[in-house]
């Protein structure tokens, strides 16, 4: 399955450099921009080194475009098993850390710095501790070995990387003079920097398409057979010397195998090929191995990353990277992720970080919520947390000044062409104030002007939800009616729909549902995509557009299958891959399903053969 969508806000130029700095590392030797993070940390221009910053800005570029799962419980089991791993193999240079990517696929990847993603698929096929530990021994082994810097990957990357640049050139040039309507891509829809005319339409979705792809493909693209086999020896060597079982390499390899071709997309033998030889290598290598006695105890090894990924997210800069590399410290302590003393101590560095903006830009509500339920949580503690004094006393600082800073909001809010983040900031601050249903609709609108229908449609339709017994909540239902045109999503349409439909008692609500229904039948009179086609249908088989919209979707389904037969024709084969993939994914139940099955079969075959 394609990943979830993505952010247009994320810049596809700032993904373009991303990947240019990536090309750096596949053409660097080993060893350069590997500064090390001892335990004094030495002081540097560029507080972390060359990978780990590349790494991290990458993996914060995965996350937010992709998605990642916070669970709790298998952030544990990464962390309990991961860590023993990673600290067998003694390198120092890397501060290597573990997330869970939202990817229905099984896979795993490393990024350089030692940014290591499993996806939400890996981890729901229960894998045995001792499987799981030799998955992360291989990704590790990927890393200790910069088998980046050595694969004859960079075709590939530049070809990803120019791609980026033609999308990023297409978005960041302003096209005056084409409309006077225009589509923010923007975060704000002030900047016309980050603009496109109407005429740009189709190309902005692709370019969210592409910025899909290219994060996806990054994830995807594999190693040389020579360097998979020696990540697989590696991967073994570090498991069994963590304490866990030999037999967990060719259990984990075996586990893949067998469910590569079950139905629905597992990629994983796409990246790691050549199954049948690393089972045999990996047997033969299992029988050699004796994990030790006892296994390594880790802490010590875990409380100097944790100082290094909590010292490093207080001096950089970037918010989102910062809290990524807070979160990653808190990770790395032994003691359980959802303990108390570990809640206390991300409100307190949220609260740090948020000090350190401008008074205006400070986003004191949510927090303010935050420190009420940790403060509840240390009430009740047993032994008394001794953190509970300090954080009652740094939640009435913020108090003082969020109710310091009102009169000033309030100015800038009801001012001449607010800013849409303020308005934003507004409402997430003072969310009870008289004002805010007002100032919400006041955003909703300014939503809709700026070209963001479903931002705006979201925004009208919950003020009318959470308060309409006031004034504007009728103002919000007809600014969600003129919206209604023109939205672009299935799921957005028939969401209205459900929310609305049965309102016999409320003409507008009524009026909103009927809008929703002609807008469905618009879009599916057009062309629907197979992916937001099958994704309406897993989310709504039984709807009434569902049959419409399954005879467009097997329809593309068709087509891609026949692409993928071209495919196979000109011995294309990864090519032919991904299109029956993609049949198998997203269409499932479509008349051409078993047929992309036989074609996996056959390149099986094929493989196999040679």
């Amino acid at each position: 399955m394609s990943p979830a969508p993505v952010h247009t806000g994320y810049s596809i130029a700032r993904l373009t450099a991303l990947l240019a700095a990536l090309l750096l590392v596949v053409a660097s030797p080993p060893g350069v921009g590997a500064q090390g993070f001892p335990d004094e940390p030495p002081k540097r221009t560029s507080w972390l080194p060359d990978d780990v910053q590349l790494g991290l800005e990458v993996a914060v570029a995965l996350s937010e475009g992709i998605g990642t799962v916070e669970d709790e419980s298998w952030h544990n089991r990464l962390g309990r098993i991961g860590y023993r791993v990673a600290a067998i193999s003694d390198d120092r240079d890397t501060p290597y850390s573990f997330a869970i990517l939202d990817l229905p696929e099984p896979n795993a990847m490393a990024l350089p710095g030692g940014f290591i993603f499993v996806t939400r698929g890996m981890m729901e096929i229960d894998l045995t501790d001792d499987e799981l530990a030799h998955l992360l021994g291989h990704e590790i082994a990927h890393v200790h070995q910069r088998h980046f810097s050595r694969a004859s990957r960079l075709g590939s990357i530049l070809a990803l990387a120019r791609t980026a640049l033609l999308v990023g050139i297409l978005l960041g040039v302003s096209e005056s003079g084409i409309s006077p309507q225009r589509i923010d891509v923007a975060e704000d829809p002030g900047r016309r920097d980050w603009q496109v005319g109407v005429s740009g339409k189709q190309a902005l979705l692709q370019a969210s398409t592409v910025f899909g792809g290219v994060l996806q493909a990054l994830f995807e693209r594999g190693y040389s057979r020579k360097l998979e086999f020696e990540a697989d020896e590696w991967g073994n060597r570090l498991a069994v010397a963590a304490g866990f079982a030999s037999e967990g390499g060719p259990g984990l390899l075996e586990r893949l195998h067998e469910r590569s071709y079950e139905g629905h997309l597992y990629s994983y033998w796409r990246t790691h090929p050549y199954f049948a030889d690393r089972i045999v290598r990996c047997r033969e290598r299992a029988a050699r191995l004796t994990p030790p006695p006892e296994p390594p105890n880790d802490a010590r090894y875990r409380e100097r990353l944790a100082l290094f990924f909590a010292e490093a997210a207080d001096r950089v800069s970037d918010e989102t990277q910062a809290l990524a590399l807070f979160q990653r410290a808190l990770r790395c302590e032994p003691s359980e992720l959802g303990s108390l003393e570990n809640a206390v101590t991300l409100v307190q560095f949220k609260a740090r970080r948020e000090w350190r903006k401008h008074r205006l830009l400070r986003c004191w509500g949510p927090l303010i919520g935050e420190y009420d339920q940790v403060i509840a949580r240390a009430a009740e503690a047993e032994p008394p947390c001794p953190e509970l004094t300090a954080a009652r006393g740094e939640r009435a600082e913020l108090v003082a000044e969020h109710e310091e800073l009102l009169p000033e909001q309030l100015e800038i809010v009801f001012g001449e062409a607010p800013p849409t983040g303020f308005l934003e900031r507004f409402i997430k601050n003072y969310p009870q104030h008289p004002r805010a249903t007002e100032i919400s609709y006041r955003l909703g609108t300014q939503y809709l002007l700026g070209g963001r229908p479903q931002k705006a449609v979201e925004q009208l339709t919950a003020l009318r939800q959470r308060a309409p017994e006031t004034a504007w909540a009728d103002s919000a239902l007809g600014g969600a009616l003129r919206t209604v045109p023109c939205l672009e999503d299935l799921a957005v349409c028939y969401g209205l729909i459900e929310a609305h439909g049965e309102a016999t008692d409320d003409p507008l609500r009524m009026e909103i549902a009927s809008a929703a229904r002609q807008r469905m039948d618009e879009l599916i009179a057009g062309e629907i995509s197979l992916e937001d086609g099958g994704a309406f249908l897993a989310s709504w088989p039984e709807s009434p557009w569902s049959d419409a919209i399954q005879r467009q979707v097997h329809e593309q389904a068709r087509g891609t299958y026949r692409n993928g037969r071209v495919h196979e024709g000109l011995r294309d084969y990864q090519q032919a891959l991904d299109a029956y993939y993609e049949v198998l994914t997203l269409a499932p139940e479509a008349p051409v399903a078993p047929m992309a099955e036989d074609g996996i079969e056959r390149i099986r075959r094929l493989e196999r053969e040679l």
